[in-house]
């Protein structure tokens, strides 16, 4: 069993900064490869863990993320917040990982075809691009739900949703009018239903996953945004992330 990483489509062509984003989901990826592929008894113990997800332990990562925010840090040190909001996003991008080890485990034991009726993430935010489209929800809306993402949303140089001006989002937005999003239930109902799949389960959590991550991608951006015109520094993404936080 072997995870593809699709780097190209997490972050297009990423800028320097950016690389080390792409370094810690390579480096967390190649970690969880290594208990497969070392010996038989890693491979069982890690399999083992998998199973144990798969039963009930992912409802943990749930209620996590379910009450996730991201907090203010009492930091002066710019460079210290940004290595805080980094290691933040490691530890659910860990967990992201994991969850993703034990997709492809369920999916090498799938029997039938899965009937995947639970709302993702990706489908909610066209639902609110629709929205605002036809003016049926404010800017302000839709900013609080999705203004930490992006077109490129894994990529620091990126500007975020809530950077866009009302005129520019609502163009965006009228390019989303003609997908078509069946109605389905919201994951919250899904996993208090009677019937439950796991891996429509573990698909949705992994979502809701990337939506929190993202939210420390967005801090990170903001940061360096801050350090860059502290330091008069000319486009900071250019730089590597150690010669950052050395600025």
């Amino acid at each position: 069993m072997k995870i593809s990483l699709g780097i190209n489509e997490l972050i297009y062509n990423p800028t320097f900064a950016s690389k080390k984003i792409v370094g810690i989901i390579v480096t967390i990826n190649n970690s969880y490869q290594k208990k497969l592929d070392q010996n038989l008894l890693s491979k069982i113990i890690f399999l083992t863990q998998l199973k144990l997800y798969q039963k009930q332990n992912y409802l943990h990562f749930y209620n996590f993320l379910n009450d996730y925010q991201v907090l203010p840090l009492n930091i002066s040190s710019l460079q210290s917040q940004i290595s805080l909001h980094l290691n933040e996003f490691t530890a659910i991008q860990k967990k992201i990982i994991f969850n993703n080890f034990a997709l492809a485990d369920l999916a090498l034991n799938k029997k039938s075809s899965i009937n995947f009726d639970i709302l993702t993430i990706e489908e909610e935010k066209i639902i609110y691009f629709q929205k605002l489209a036809k003016k049926q929800i404010s800017y302000s809306r839709f900013i609080n739900k999705f203004g930490h993402l992006a077109l490129n949303p894994y990529e620091l140089a990126e500007k975020r949703f809530s950077e866009y001006k009302p005129t520019a989002l609502l163009k965006i937005a009228k390019l989303t009018q003609n997908i078509k999003i069946k109605p389905k239930k919201s994951l919250k109902q899904y996993l208090n239903s009677k019937s439950i799949n796991q891996f429509v389960a573990l698909v949705g959590i992994r979502e809701l996953a990337k939506f929190n991550a993202l939210k420390n991608i967005q801090q990170i951006r903001n940061l360096l945004l801050k350090l860059a015109r502290q330091k008069k520094i000319n486009n900071i993404f250019k730089y590597s992330f150690n010669q950052i936080l050395n600025f």
